[in-house]
């Protein structure tokens, strides 16, 4: 249900950046993880990934409380990936 309204709302061409954004991110996520141990993004990275499962049902993506956990969890896992992170020298 969570594919079929993104493709809704955003059309083919953002669908596939959607997803290549998530993937990517899921990506440098799990990265992090297995080099840092961090399991508060362990956790976001999982909660993300069972979010996109195509066969469970849910609310509306862009407006509903799941919606808001689901991009808390994101921010969550993106906030140890270095690839965000400025480095002061």
């Amino acid at each position: 249900q969570i594919h079929f309204e993104i493709l809704a709302e955003l059309g083919l061409i953002g669908y596939i950046f959607f997803i290549f954004f998530m993937l990517i991110n899921l990506y440098f996520a799990l990265k992090s993880f297995l080099r840092k141990k961090n399991y508060l993004v362990f956790s976001g990275f999982l909660f993300i990934l069972a979010s996109f499962a195509p066969l469970l049902p849910s609310g509306s993506f862009f407006t509903s409380f799941g919606a808001t956990m689901f991009w808390i969890n994101f921010a969550i896992m993106t906030s140890d990936i270095d690839i965000y992170k400025k480095k002061l020298t």
